[in-house]
């Protein structure tokens, strides 16, 4: 009687035991989920800041693009006012 007692006892505390190992991977699982999600989510908020500032960069060369061209205009009408006479 006291060995089924014995063996009672030992397989609930190795039950308890499995129980606890079991509820901890269960939490770690749900942290590593959590986990994975937010460093998703960073992951995708760098990507459309990057997005965002290569598209910014390309209107900054546009814009100078633009402002070169139109120097280019300004300096030959400053030519042609200060030189009258000369065709370009």
């Amino acid at each position: 009687m006291r060995a089924l007692l014995a063996t009672v006892l030992v397989a609930s505390v190795g039950l308890s035991l499995l129980d606890v190992f079991f509820l901890t991977l269960s939490v770690a699982c749900v942290i590593a989920i959590v986990l994975d999600s937010y460093f998703q989510s960073k992951s995708d908020s760098f990507e459309r800041q990057r997005k965002d500032v290569e598209n910014l960069a390309e209107e900054v060369k546009s814009t100078i693009r633009a402002l070169e061209s139109e120097q280019g205009v300004l300096k030959l009408k400053v030519q042609n006012l200060t030189n009258p006479g000369r065709k370009l």
